[in-house]
């Protein structure tokens, strides 16, 4: 206590030193220390020491230890009111709620009034609004996030954060190096970090890297590819991805092949009301993958691990996973094309194209587009084998750039230990589901290293590049549609003609009918005669649809009618040539008539 005392009580020249430390402390902004030295002089000072009598500082004006000690308290006092007013306001200015959150605010807000170059910008749809240069200048600071956002930090300044170790440093120089980070202050500064939906504060020397837009992602682009047998084909494909979304869970399991089984993709159709599951569809997955699922499969450590948890709240439109930002912050990849490199949204889209490419390799160009065959019934073969091989080849591109994302395994396996056949329909409680893992073993030219999933890929509208060959494609579907239409016309006219046979059977049935019945009656000559004619004129005035008759078929319907009647055309001729010339003769028997007509 003596040692304390002696060291806070002024001595009768220490007035120089008792005033020094004061404005030193004080300027160097260690109030703290500044506030226990003048409480220190107040407890221990000795009046019968002088403390208290007035002195002359270096000659300049006079001074006393009670003029002192109120200096003190009037500065200790101003600091902590400005300490604590600095704090409670920050609070309200900017949306925090966490105590460190607070303290930060309490700092970015104090350097603002002390006239600091501070950052202030915002984050909205993946964009940084803010002038021009304001990042580079900046120290520190602070950045509003939207909810479709997040940004990326990184330590430019800072060198300890970054953690190199200098080569040619002796052994020596490490251990002291090592020995002075153990006394120094630990730095929670990372080199790279990522911050989500929200406020986020700006360490000394963190800049800005890139901001990250969270929402859904389409993109698309024309392909130009190659067939088996080499003719290029171009293609517009696309690609919907995300950083937020949640990976799809798919079932996995064995399912049993000729000599024993292997790992495939299981989809299965559940009914709620029977409580059974439907094996619909099985398909292969990605060999990379496989031995890693094994390894899950008996218990042995691989490179899988539990699915990453959301650090958003449940209400969040778009989830924040850090892991995933910070893998697509922290991206390189290349351009295939180019060999640059871009930015993680281009990357979906260029490991689609490559996937289409090696996809396509596999189908020769005569399954894209074939002629038609011989028939109608060829044509109509020919349209769904191509319509089918366009599906397939669709289902299989867009599976497996779902496999080349983020996606969530769920091992599936029978409680009998029999394995899966397809079409199999299974009680459910007989199917034992696994938790879901992710792998974290990143395949070549995969999407799990940028924590991309894909929500939907496809490809359309695909064209021969060669106008050449697509001329002689559209002169091939020409020929084919016009000999589709011919033998169409063909068709109808067929039809038509059996129509108009068939009409003619039956106005010819139906004549007979009526003439029959007309031969039948009772009535004498004449009015057979008029009711035969009559039944005629009906039969060729009523041309139309129901009546195909024509002048021709009524004139041989009479040649029909005398042979019933059993009257010769010949013997009729006859008789009226006999009846002529028996006329003749009557007349030239009687000159005296002829005479008086000539008179």
């Amino acid at each position: 206590m003596n040692r304390w005392k002696k060291f806070f009580t002024p001595a009768q020249d220490s007035g120089y030193r008792i005033v020094s430390f004061l404005v030193i402390a004080f300027f160097s902004g260690k109030t703290a220390v500044s506030a226990l030295y003048t409480l220190g002089i107040l407890a221990f000072a000795d009046p019968s020491q002088g403390a208290f009598e007035d002195k002359v500082f270096l000659g300049y004006f006079p001074y006393s230890l009670q003029a002192l000690t109120l200096f003190g308290y009037m500065v200790t006092l101003a600091v902590i009111t400005r300490f604590i007013s600095i704090f409670i306001i920050a609070q309200f200015v900017l949306p925090v709620s966490r105590w460190e959150e607070r303290w930060k605010a309490r700092n970015s807000f104090n350097s603002f009034i002390k006239g600091k170059q501070a950052l202030a910008v915002f984050i909205k749809e993946g964009k940084i609004i803010e002038s021009p240069g304001e990042t580079e200048d900046a120290d520190g600071g602070v950045v509003l996030v939207d909810l479709s956002s997040a940004v990326s930090l990184s330590q430019q300044k800072d060198t300890e954060a970054w953690n190199i170790v200098d080569e040619g440093m002796d052994e020596e120089g490490y251990r002291r190096s090592f020995i002075e980070k153990l006394w120094k202050k630990k730095k929670q500064t990372q080199f790279v970090d990522v911050k989500g939906p929200g406020v986020a504060f700006l360490d000394a020397g963190q800049k800005i890297s890139g901001a990250i837009d969270l929402r859904p992602q389409s993109r698309r682009m024309e392909v130009a590819a190659y067939t088996r047998n080499g003719i290029q084909i171009t293609a517009q494909v696309s690609v919907t991805f995300s950083l937020s979304g949640d990976p799809e869970t798919i079932c996995v399991g064995y399912v049993g092949v000729s000599g024993g089984m292997e790992w495939s993709w299981l989809i299965f159709d559940e009914d709620s009301v029977s409580e059974t599951l439907t094996l619909r569809e099985v398909h292969e997955l990605d060999p990379h993958d496989i031995p890693i699922l094994e390894a899950y499969a008996r218990n042995v450590t691989g490179s899988y691990a539990a699915p990453e948890t959301s650090l958003s709240a449940l209400d969040t439109p778009y989830k924040f996973y850090k892991d995933r930002v910070f893998n697509a912050a922290s991206s390189k990849a290349r351009s295939i094309a180019t060999g640059k490199i871009i930015p993680w949204h281009e990357s979906p889209l260029e490991t689609a194209a490559d996937l289409f490419r090696n996809e396509l390799l596999a189908i020769p160009y005569d399954d894209l587009y074939m002629s038609s065959g011989g028939n109608k019934n060829d044509t109509q073969d020919t349209a769904r084998q191509i319509i089918h091989v366009l599906t397939k080849l669709k289902d299989t591109f867009t599976r497996k750039m779902k496999l080349k994302g983020i996606v969530l395994f769920q091992y599936c396996v029978r409680r009998d230990g029999v394995p899966f056949q397809p079409g199999d329909v299974l009680p459910s409680q007989e199917v034992l589901r696994y938790p879901p893992i992710s792998l974290t073993h990143h395949n070549f030219n995969s999407l799990r290293s940028l924590g991309v999933t894909i929500k939907s890929a496809g490809f359309t509208n695909i064209q021969p590049s060669n106008k050449d060959i697509k001329n002689r494609i559209v002169e091939n579907w020409k020929a084919k549609w016009n000999k589709e239409v011919s033998f169409i016309n063909a068709e109808h006219e067929l039809e038509s003609v059996r129509i108009q046979n068939r009409n003619r059977a039956q106005i010819q049935q139906e004549m007979t009918y009526l003439l029959s019945s007309i031969f039948q009656s009772s009535h004498t000559d004449e009015a057979l005669a008029l009711r035969v004619f009559q039944a005629l004129e009906t039969a060729a005035a009523h041309h139309g649809t129901d009546n195909d008759m024509t002048s021709r078929e009524v004139v041989d319907m009479l040649d029909s009618l005398h042979r019933w009647l059993l009257i010769d055309r010949k013997d009729l001729q006859a008789d009226r040539d006999d009846s002529g010339r028996n006329d003749s003769g009557k007349e030239g028997n009687n000159p005296g008539k002829m005479d008086d007509h000539h008179e």
